[in-house]
C-alpha cells in the first residue's frame, strides 16, 4: 500500500468526516454515542482560541477505524507510550455493544489537522479492549492500541494515578464535528481543538465514570474556554494540567445546547488493566490470540505516513 495519503483518499476522508453520524444510546440519562467533535463558546470566545489551546496537547490524536482498508469511522486517541494509544473502546466496534465486531484496520495520527497536517501517523499491530466492557453504559469504556514500531514525532502523555476529585478542571482535546449553542453542528473539518471542562457526578464503581456540564454566560459554571463532546470525540482525552490522562471521552448528550453535558472514563480506576496491558509482552500482529482475562487481541495491518510539511495552526 502506498505510504502516503493520495489526492483521492483526501477526498474520501472529507467526505467520511462530513458524513458520520452518531448511534442513539443510553447512559445516566439519554445521549448519543460519542462517535465524533466539540462545542464551544462561539458566542464569547473566538474560533481560534480553541484551536490555539489545542496546539498544548500534541499527545491527543485522530483515529481512523478501517474494514478492509476502507475508513469506517472516525474518532479520538491519546498517545501514553510510543508503543501505545489509549482510546474508547466502542470506537474500535461496528456496534457498541458487541466486543465481536471490532473492525480489522486502526489508524491513528499526530497532526492537528486530519486532513491538511495529518502528522506521523501509524497503523495499530494490535488492540486490547477492556473486558469488562460490554456496552458504554456497563463496562470501562476503554481500549488500547498498540503499534510495534513506535511513534517519534510527539511526546506521550502521562497516566493520572490519583482519584479525580468532584470540580475539578480538566483541559480535553479532540478532532471532529464542531458546534455551539447558536448554530447547531458545524460542518465537519478534521481540527483538534481543545477546551476546560469541569467534572461532577463521578461513580468510581463499578464503571468508573464521571460527567462534565456546559454553563451559559452568566452561569456560576460558566467557562471562558468551556467546551463540550459531541460527534466524533470518542476517545478523546482529558487532562488534569497538559501532560497527565485523567479521563477518556465515552459519550455526550444528542443535543447542542448550553447545560448539557458529556461522559468520561476515569483512568484512576482502571489503571491496574492498562498497566497490565501496555506492561505484556505483544505477540507478532500475525498471531491472533485471546490474552487471558487482560484483553481482547487481533491482528492488524501496520503503515507508516510521512509527516505532513503543512504548518501547525
Amino acid at each position: 500500500m502506498n505510504t502516503t495519503t493520495t489526492y483521492y483518499q483526501r477526498i474520501n476522508r472529507a467526505a467520511l468526516v462530513a458524513t458520520l453520524v452518531a448511534i442513539a444510546m443510553t447512559v445516566f440519562t439519554p445521549i448519543q454515542s460519542a462517535h465524533a467533535g466539540l462545542m464551544h463558546n462561539f458566542s464569547t470566545t473566538p474560533e481560534s482560541a480553541y484551536l490555539e489551546y489545542a496546539n498544548l496537547f500534541p499527545s491527543a490524536g485522530w483515529l481512523f477505524a478501517q474494514q478492509d482498508e476502507v475508513d469506517a469511522s472516525f474518532t479520538s486517541g491519546v498517545l501514553i507510550d510510543e508503543h501505545w494509544v489509549l482510546t474508547s473502546a466502542h470506537g474500535l466496534l461496528a456496534i457498541d455493544s458487541d466486543v465481536n465486531s471490532a473492525y480489522n484496520g486502526f489508524e491513528f495520527g499526530l497532526g492537528n489537522d486530519v486532513l491538511n497536517n495529518p502528522g506521523e501517523s501509524l497503523f495499530a499491530d494490535a488492540f486490547f479492549i477492556h473486558p469488562d466492557y460490554n456496552d458504554i453504559s456497563s463496562g470501562p469504556d476503554l481500549a488500547l492500541l498498540y503499534f510495534k514500531s513506535g511513534f517519534q514525532s510527539v511526546a506521550p502523555a502521562t497516566l493520572h494515578r490519583q482519584e479525580v476529585a468532584l470540580g475539578t478542571e480538566l483541559n480535553l482535546a479532540s478532532y471532529g464535528r464542531p458546534a455551539t449553542p447558536q448554530t447547531g453542528l458545524l460542518p465537519a473539518d478534521g481540527k483538534r481543538r481543545a477546551g476546560t471542562i469541569t467534572t461532577r457526578n463521578i461513580a468510581t464503581t463499578p464503571i468508573g465514570y464521571t460527567t462534565s456540564d456546559f454553563g451559559a454566560p452568566g452561569q456560576s459554571n460558566f467557562m471562558p474556554l468551556g467546551i463540550r463532546p459531541t460527534e466524533s470525540a470518542s476517545g478523546s482525552p482529558t487532562y488534569l494540567g497538559l501532560t497527565e490522562v485523567a479521563a477518556i471521552t465515552s459519550t455526550a448528550t444528542p443535543f447542542e445546547a448550553y447545560n448539557t453535558f458529556g461522559n468520561y472514563t476515569l483512568i484512576h480506576p482502571n489503571l491496574g488493566w492498562i498497566d497490565q496491558t501496555t506492561g505484556a509482552s505483544v505477540p507478532e500482529p500475525s498471531s491472533l490470540v485471546l490474552l487471558g482475562m487482560f484483553a481482547t487481541f487481533g491482528g492488524l495491518k501496520r503503515r507508516r505516513r510521512e509527516a505532513s510539511k503543512s504548518a501547525t495552526c
